[in-house]
């Protein structure tokens, strides 16, 4: 438009602070998780019932959006309507690998959900390592309080650094809309 070209750098100072977000998520909940499973005092008593309301709530979401969807009918009034002299196409269907899908959200290594910005296998990792350094918090010669304290001055740290970050949200807004516009 008026400026055309020269407003690309600001798009990219925009995407950088966009990044930045994405680059201490995963950190975070990994810290919030496993600080939480260690300090929370629940019995597998207190899980059986959390995984019960969990897979609950998820099938009444289900449930709710099957219910929706078929009664809205989303695209029903869509005409799309092919060109009667071409052939017909289907696409094959792809078969889906379970245990293939499964496996991927294991991690390779303690560093690879950070390492590539997976929030599940840093989940997987944070609830693995919490249960573990829980049930060492029984050993005689292990310092809870020591690791409890590392701990949230970690997640304090990332805490903050959002902090600094979700102050430049309006500035990275504010550089993607100048260079939309100048464009």
């Amino acid at each position: 438009m008026v400026l055309g070209d020269a407003t690309k750098p600001l798009a990219e100072i925009g995407k950088i602070l966009i990044q930045l977000i994405k680059m201490i998520a995963v950190p975070l909940l990994f810290f919030t998780i496993l600080t939480n499973i260690i300090k929370s005092d629940f019995q597998l008593k207190d899980a059986k019932r959390l995984f019960f309301f969990a897979f609950l709530n998820a099938i009444v979401a289900l449930g709710i959006g099957l219910l929706l969807s078929n009664w809205i009918e989303p695209g029903k009034y869509l005409n799309f309507s092919p060109d009667p002299n071409s052939p017909k196409e289907t696409l094959p269907l792809q078969k889906i690998d379970w245990l293939l899908t499964l496996k991927s959200y294991i991690p390779t290594s303690i560093i690879s959900p950070f390492q590539d910005n997976s929030v599940i296998p840093a989940v997987l990792l944070a609830l693995i390592l919490g249960a573990a350094l829980r049930k060492s918090l029984n050993l005689p010669e292990f310092s809870s309080i020591r690791l409890l304290n590392y701990l949230e001055l970690g997640l304090k740290a990332i805490e903050q650094v959002l902090l600094w970050i979700l102050k430049l949200i309006p500035l990275a807004v504010f550089f993607l809309v100048a260079y939309a516009v100048g464009k």
